[in-house]
């Protein structure tokens, strides 16, 4: 789990959002601890190798400008929430119970429990008390408590009592102090001694190793997965893929691609080419068989329906999204946005939402609006996350689509469709086509390129994109030499 806070929202000289760009990769050691709405079962954008966005916010005391600002985000942050020790009031939560409660309206909220700089002014029967009455005042509004932060500093205490302070308060979210008061459902620790900073240790902490707060830790938690800082991605320069260059369509499974290819479209499960231009594909508006469960699980009213049977693709056996109200498409926004953010942070330079046209296939439930509604939420998340982002078909959406924000197209069968026209004037040369061999096969493929192989990247794959080496696989590129069309 990485839990990214890279932006920080404070009160300071009077501004009230601040984006600030952290130095280092990794800053503090911290201990977590996760919070769920129920037992065993953490937030979902804490999933193994999932990194998520946020803000740490100081201050509530300007309460509304605060929120006006989180609201402001491109996408739903995490806020890191800094409860203050106050030396008259060490365990007094009342005012934050409302405030925290409208933060988490506008976020997730992560709560800091005590901060690394007020740690040694509390008692281990202090930091007790405070930890049973914060979480039980804020435990449905805090989905993760940080119990801990910069543990290992040595401004922070003793190494063996801070532990002890660490061991206490964790006790109240993991339930075994009693009886269960708070959502936390497990404790992890993020150690820096995983990152390797060996001048930052030397500069500020103490011998990470030798330290009694390491080797207690070590017995107490084997799980230690790392606590990043990074700056927002909000205004990365976005680039679309470089015209008629050498495409592989990877997403039925990855492979080395051959001499030459320049760009890589693979699914968003998996990591993106080394040296070439990688898009990164996402199923944006339908359900692929195997998250079939999981979408049922977790979001059954995301699943479109209609006279309460499933409204399924056939072609593919995908259960169709619903798009059908901005509810809906917001919720979605953000399911599909963190799959959106984790393309990002694995290096990919673009994203291909998939299914754009599926109102095609929804016996009149959804509407072109609608999906273009949805879709537009699809290309500000992917913007601000530093992606560029393609119209994947939907000919007849290609102008709508250039004005929505779209950056390129991906394009099947526009060949054997009579539809290329529609994309280029849309884009350009901004276009990428794949041909397949039931839609017209080679013949139809060669005469793609020949009316625009010398423009963009067109491609001939077999219709399931098997990985090379596979008997069923078939990959070619149109020849070099080819007129601009």
């Amino acid at each position: 789990m990485r839990l990214d806070l890279g932006a920080c929202v404070a009160d300071h000289d009077g501004v009230v959002l601040s984006f600030v760009r952290l130095r280092l990769a990794l800053v503090a050691a911290c201990i977590l601890v996760l919070g769920g709405s129920g037992a065993g079962r953490a937030h979902p954008d804490l999933a193994a190798g999932h990194r998520s966005f946020g803000v740490t916010v100081d201050n509530l005391g300007r309460l509304p400008a605060v929120l006006d600002s989180l609201r402001a985000l491109p996408r739903r942050p995490w806020v890191r929430v800094v409860f203050d020790v106050d030396p008259n009031r060490l365990a007094d939560p009342a005012p934050y119970v409302g405030k925290v409660g409208a933060v988490r309206a506008a976020g997730d909220v992560l709560g800091e429990l005590v901060d690394s700089s007020s740690i040694r002014r509390l008692s281990v029967t202090q930091t007790k008390a405070r930890a049973a009455v914060y979480t039980r005042a804020l435990g449905s509004s805090v989905s993760v408590w940080e119990n801990g932060n910069e543990v290992n500093g040595d401004w922070t205490g003793a190494p063996a009592v801070v532990a002890r302070k660490l061991q206490v308060a964790a006790a109240w979210c993991t339930g075994s102090a009693g009886a269960r008061r708070s959502p936390c459902t497990r404790m992890e620790a993020a150690a820096m001694l995983r990152a390797g900073f060996p001048g930052y240790f030397a500069q500020d902490m103490v011998p990470w190793r030798r330290s009694p707060l390491w080797r207690i830790l070590a017995r107490a938690w084997s799980a230690a997965p790392v606590l990043h800082l990074r700056p927002d991605a909000a205004g990365a320069r976005v680039s679309s893929p470089p015209p008629h260059a050498g495409f592989s369509y990877q997403i039925g499974g990855p492979f080395r691609p051959d001499p030459g290819v320049q760009i890589v479209d693979r699914d968003w499960h998996v990591a993106p080419a080394l040296r070439a231009y990688s898009i990164c594909y996402v199923n944006a508006f339908q359900a692929q068989p195997e998250d079939l469960f999981w979408w049922r699980s977790h979001h059954p009213s995301l699943l479109l329906r209609r006279d309460g049977r499933p409204v399924i693709d056939t072609g593919w056996d995908e259960q169709l999204l619903d798009t059908s109200t901005p509810a809906k498409r917001r919720l979605l926004s953000r399911i599909i946005g963190g799959w959106i953010n984790r393309c990002a942070h694995a290096g990919y330079r673009a994203v291909e939402p998939d299914n754009l046209d599926s109102w095609t296939r929804s016996h009149g439930m959804l509407s072109a609006e609608q999906n273009l509604a949805f879709a537009r939420l699809l290309v500000i998340r992917a913007h601000a996350a530093g992606l560029a982002v393609a119209q994947k078909n939907a000919a007849e959406l290609a102008a709508a689509g250039r004005r929505l924000g779209f950056d390129f197209a991906v394009a099947e069968e526009c060949q054997a469709h009579q539809e290329c026209g529609s994309y280029l004037r849309a884009y350009g040369d901004r276009v990428i086509e794949i041909e397949y061999p039931d839609a017209g096969g080679e013949r139809n493929f060669l005469r793609a390129c020949h009316l625009r192989g010398g423009r963009i990247s067109i491609v001939y794959r077999d219709r399931n994109v098997t990985p090379a080496g596979q008997p069923a696989f078939v990959e070619r590129r149109c020849p070099t030499s080819l007129p601009a069309g």
